[in-house]
């Protein structure tokens, strides 16, 4: 291409609207100048000058997320993820709980694939896996969850806010049920992280995953807190960093970030902002689409809503006109398959998922433009 032709190609190009912060919000400008002052630091379990800063900036970082969680920062342990942090909570209180006799393990029907697929592999150990059902809004209740609950009940793994469609879990009364029988609470807190209040340890439960990339921090970097006392064994094979539950030499930089963007936690005005813009987004695709509903609702800037015909159809015609947005799940996704979610919620066959998740950054000007676009699909 001629140079002045390419230059008329840049300037027809479509701005770009990123609506897809629930898969990955873009790295906050102050994450990655943290990052870049510590990667020469040392492996954080040296002695030497060099590890004892590498250790001293972890400690730091460990201080934000603990702030950010509610939670004391010595119950706080830096994984790869959310993924893992979710199968740590589930497989791990599970170990520690079969050796009491018990196995029977209770799982929302709406979770993410991390949790749902760790308890795939706990029923391929023995183990009695049941879900729990939720209702018209996509919310497990205290009832739905007691009527379920055994004597030999071990974990119960309920989320704070869905992922897909924004429901929010009365998490610490969902706690309280499980206690009740003797059963450990685990919670995957990644969806909410940055959109709702997070109080993990006036809430009682025993853990709780998150992970970094959701509010703005690294890829590859998620953490899991545990309530002080509760017993976990390790899924992985190693040392005794963070506090044994989890070996390996820790990622110092992606710790790093975690804690810049652990630190710059967005204000109520930003979240009543996303709230209020995602409102208007889920009318517009109410609009555009005959038949078209919102689902869930309740976490800032999360919107999902069933809309008749291919989901990743529409993505893909979203995507041509420069609006990044998902069918669901990334990993859902990738996969081409329909949204658990969506089952669990009782909606028809015949209808998708459209997700559109914004971020602090998200402008009055990109919902507008955002909104147009979408009328023009009628």
């Amino acid at each position: 291409m001629y140079p002045a032709t390419a230059g008329r190609a840049r300037l027809l190009r479509v701005r770009r609207i990123y609506l897809d912060h629930s898969a990955s919000s873009p790295m906050l400008p102050g994450v990655a100048v943290a990052m870049s002052r510590c990667c020469g630091l040392g492996n954080a379990d040296s002695l030497h000058e060099e590890g004892r800063r590498a250790a001293k900036a972890v400690e730091s970082a460990r201080r934000h997320v603990g702030r950010l969680l509610g939670a004391d920062p010595k119950q706080i342990g830096f994984t790869s993820g959310g993924t893992e942090a979710d199968n740590l909570a589930l497989i791990g209180l599970a170990h520690a709980a079969a050796h009491r006799g018990r196995r029977h393990i209770l799982v929302g029907a709406t979770e993410h694939k991390a949790m749902r697929e760790a308890a795939a592999v706990l029923a391929e150990e023995g183990l009695d896996i049941e879900e729990v059902p939720v209702d018209g809004a996509g919310r497990t209740t205290p009832t739905a969850l007691r009527r379920r609950l055994r004597a030999d009940t071990a974990v119960v793994a309920v989320m704070l806010a869905n992922n897909e469609v924004g429901t929010d879990n009365d998490v610490e009364a969902l706690a309280g049920e499980a206690h009740a029988v003797g059963a450990a609470f685990a919670c995957d807190a990644v969806a909410a992280l940055g959109r709702l209040p997070i109080e993990a340890e006036r809430w009682n439960v025993d853990a709780l995953a998150v992970s970094a990339h959701k509010i703005g921090g690294p890829p590859g970097v998620g953490a899991l807190y545990l309530r002080a006392g509760v017993p976990i064994e390790p899924i992985f094979a190693g040392g005794t960093q963070e506090g044994g539950a989890r070996p390996g030499t820790r990622g110092v930089p992606g710790i790093v970030g975690f804690g810049e963007a652990a630190r710059a936690r967005p204000t109520a005005r930003a979240l009543d902002r996303m709230d209020h813009f995602g409102t208007a987004l889920a009318k517009a695709v109410e609009r555009t689409f005959d038949g078209a509903y919102r689902l869930g609702g309740g976490t800032p800037g999360i919107v999902g809503v069933a809309v008749p015909g291919d989901d990743r159809d529409l993505v893909k015609r979203l995507d041509r006109l420069g609006v990044a947005a998902s069918n669901g799940a990334a990993c859902s996704c990738a996969a081409g398959t329909r949204s658990h979610v969506l089952d669990a919620l009782g909606v028809p066959e015949g209808f998708g998922l459209l997700r559109l998740s914004l971020g602090v950054e998200t402008t009055a000007d990109d919902v507008r433009e955002a909104q147009r676009r979408l009328a023009s699909l009628r």
